[in-house]
């Protein structure tokens, strides 16, 4: 049996989830383009190069649940166990967004990973929309500026930025771009 991963972006509505299978991956660039391709067909295999091989998951299939971050969960998780998806592990987008949702997502995941053993990751939210702004609250984003989040409001944001800002799941997981260190990252501004 392959190994069955799911990644979560719920850092603000809509929730975003994505069911990964283990594949192997050429670090050619022509690989990842052809493996791709093969996704396409359910029972495809995924293309495997002799040199220099390396593990990564590939996305089989996308849910998108709107609403409250815990309403949400709920609902992916109740259609993944009646299912039967058989995960092995967990990734996730640790922030920066939005506290409720970070906060529901942080609680649930590590929650459900203790009880069912499922092995979990994260990465900084940025990683899944090419380091665009994300919406804070009001007309406030979060912007990483060398290596440090701070909050801007969108006059000071160029208008094109603004619209490259929607978080994506890739079509290629890497596990080697995630870490088990698992704290949420909020960011918050002085109250």
């Amino acid at each position: 049996m392959s190994k069955q991963a799911l990644l979560i972006l719920s850092i603000n509505s809509p929730l975003l989830a994505g069911l990964y299978s283990e594949c192997e991956d050429s670090t050619q660039s022509n690989s990842i383009a052809e493996s791709t391709k093969s996704k396409k067909s359910k029972n495809s295999e995924c293309v495997r190069k002799p040199s220099e091989v390396k593990s990564t998951l590939t996305l089989q299939n996308s849910w998108e649940f709107a609403g409250h971050t815990t309403h949400a969960l709920n609902c992916l998780f109740s259609e993944i166990f009646s299912k039967n998806i058989a995960l092995d592990s967990i990734y996730y987008a640790k922030g920066p967004g939005r506290f409720s949702a970070l906060k529901a997502t942080h609680i649930f995941l590590h929650t459900l990973c203790l009880v069912k053993g499922y092995a979990l990751f994260s990465a900084p939210s940025f990683y899944f929309n090419n380091n665009a702004p994300i919406h804070a609250f009001s007309d406030k984003y979060f912007v990483l500026e060398n290596d440090e989040i701070v909050l801007e409001s969108v006059e000071s944001l160029a208008q094109n930025t603004l619209l490259q800002n929607a978080l994506s799941l890739p079509e290629i997981l890497r596990p080697k771009d995630f870490s088990s260190t698992n704290e949420p990252l909020y960011v918050l501004p002085p109250v």
